[in-house]
This record gives structure tokens, C-alpha cells and sequence, in this order.
């Protein structure tokens, strides 16, 4: 088992671990970065993205002493804070600004129905898929 270290500077320091045994599971930095942020819940809002210095070292055990071996420094943007409800009606709102008026209130339950259990933005991401659907069906028939 290797094991890797993700510091968000001035932030948090998550341990990671990855398989050494099989090459094809090996994960990428990317890849452990994305872990790390999962498990660490570090959040960027929505209406002002902000990157964070991320350092991803391999620890290694020498002796006694536990030794950071840095891979690669990034500049990244964490995951975006989850939807409030204003924002939720506003995203959704613009989705259906395209949307014929005798749909709307069809496209808004359909996707309150699809999405609501995995949050507003899947509710929106509904919403869209929807929304692209009608339009895709209507030109077809035009």
C-alpha cells in the first residue's frame, strides 16, 4: 500500500492511500487530490470560486521517522459549496426561460421528481437535460 499525503496549505492535511500491487489501479495525482477533497469537505462558494495551494507528497517510513517525499505542488479550486435555495430558484429559472410557457411548470416537477434526493444542482442539471430535449424534439419537428 502507498500512501500519500494532500496538505491544503494553511488549510487541512488528509492521508490518502492508493494500491501498489496492481499498476492499472494506481491512482493519478489528480485523482488523489480529488479524494482528498471529498474526504476532507473543503468547500469553494459558488459566487466567488477561490483556488487553494495544494501540496501532494508520498510518505514513506525510514527507521523510526515517518518522511514527506514532495510530488507536485497545484493550484486548485475545491468543489463548489453546495446550492442555497436562492440560487436553486435562480439557476432554474434561467433554465426555463427557453422553455415554452405551457411546459415550464411540467419541466419544474419532472425535474424536482428526477433530482430533488441528490440536491438543487441535480434538480438543475434535470432541468437542462430536459430543457435540451424539448427544444431537440421540437426543431425535429419543425
Amino acid at each position: 500500500m502507498i500512501h500519500y499525503c494532500v496538505s491544503f496549505t494553511g488549510l487541512q492535511e488528509i492521508a490518502i492511500q492508493d494500491s501498489e500491487t496492481n499498476p492499472r489501479w494506481k491512482k493519478s495525482i489528480d485523482q488523489i487530490v480529488q479524494d482528498a477533497f471529498y474526504k476532507s469537505k473543503i468547500r469553494t462558494p459558488r459566487s466567488k470560486p477561490q483556488k487553494i495551494e495544494c501540496v501532494v507528497s508520498k510518505l514513506q517510513i525510514d527507521g523510526l521517522q515517518l518522511v514527506r517525499i514532495p510530488l507536485r505542488t497545484l493550484m486548485v479550486t475545491p468543489p463548489l459549496e453546495a446550492m442555497n435555495e436562492d440560487e436553486f430558484q435562480t439557476a432554474l429559472n434561467e433554465v426555463l426561460e427557453d422553455v415554452p410557457d405551457g411546459l415550464k411548470q411540467f419541466v419544474r416537477s419532472k425535474s424536482w421528481e428526477d433530482g430533488h434526493s441528490s440536491g438543487y444542482e441535480e434538480v438543475v442539471n434535470c432541468a437542462i437535460n430536459l430543457a435540451s430535449e424539448l427544444k431537440n424534439s421540437a426543431s425535429m419537428v419543425v
